[in-house]
Order: C-alpha cells, then structure tokens, then sequence
C-alpha cells in the first residue's frame, strides 16, 4: 500500500470471473440479429403497405382523369390540367378551366356528371355545384365555378382523396 492510500499491485486473476462470457457473447449476437430481423420486417411491411395505399390512390385517381377526358370528348373540350396524387399532396386533383365565350353550360356539365355517378351536395358561393363520389373506398369531391353574369362556367377543380401514409415511403 502506497502513502496515498493506493494498492501498487494489481490484484490475482480471479479464476471465476470468465466463465460464461462466450455464452454472454454468443446471446448478445443472437439477439442483435433477432432484432435486425424483425426491423427489417417491420420496414419492409411498412414499405408494402404504403406503396399499396399509393398504389390505390393512383387507381381512383386514373378512373377520375380518364373520366373528365371522356367528358372532354362527349362536350366541348376545354383547357384542364391533371396532378397526380404525392406530387404536392397527397390528393390527386383534376381542373377545367372554360372560355367565357362558349361551350357547355353549367346545367348541361351537371347532367353529365350526375348520369356518370356524381352526387350533388349543398354548394356555397362562389361555387355554383358541389358533387362527391365514392370509387373504391376513396372520397372523390368536385367544384363548379362559374361568373355571376354568365351561364357558362369558369372552372372546375375535381379531387380524389389521397393517403398522406402512402405518400409518406414513395
């Protein structure tokens, strides 16, 4: 023992102190390996389910676009623009926008899209029509616009619900 209160040698090899360490080891790897596992599953099933959902939500959003360019073809073709669900939210949306000089009018784009399956709700200004859908389990909503003085409308904008979740791993 040293002035300072230290012992100077180091102390025996205690010949009990490593025994099991191999077993200590070789379960701490196991384990490592059982949890890498099962996170990997974990994220691949996320990866799966959120590539599904998006995978839906494109669907209900092509019976949509392919809806509104047969509209386009059965009445007079307008000028439209289609973002596809993810690219600035999740919802994938539709527009229509119409010359104030001719084609169709409000009521004739109303019997239309109620003979396509669209039903009317209460619509507030400036709105002129407001119609939803199901397709698959997914809300579809539609907005009619029009001018105060005019029967021809001004835009359409029409959404199908996206999934935040399935846009979230794409």
């Amino acid at each position: 023992m040293s002035g300072s209160g230290f012992v100077d040698e180091a102390p025996g090899a205690d010949p009990n102190r490593g025994a099991g360490r191999g077993d200590r080891r070789r379960a701490w790897r196991l384990g490592g390996f059982f949890t890498t596992v099962v996170l990997a599953l974990l994220v691949f099933g996320g990866w799966a389910w959120t590539s599904r959902a998006h995978a839906d939500d494109l669907a209900a959003f092509e019976v949509l676009s392919t809806e509104f360019d047969v509209m386009d073809r059965s009445l007079t073709p307008q000028r439209h623009s289609a973002i596809a669900p993810c690219r600035e939210q999740p919802d994938g949306i539709v527009t229509r926008t119409y010359s104030v000089q001719d084609g169709s009018g409000v009521k004739e784009l109303v019997i239309y899209l109620k003979g396509t399956g669209w039903g009317e709700v209460v619509s507030a200004p400036p709105a002129v029509a407001t119609m939803t859908r199901l397709v698959d389990g997914h809300g579809q909503s539609l907005t009619l616009v029009k001018d105060d003085h005019s029967t021809l409308p001004l835009s359409l904008t029409a959404s199908s619900a996206g999934s935040a979740i399935g846009c979230l791993l794409r």
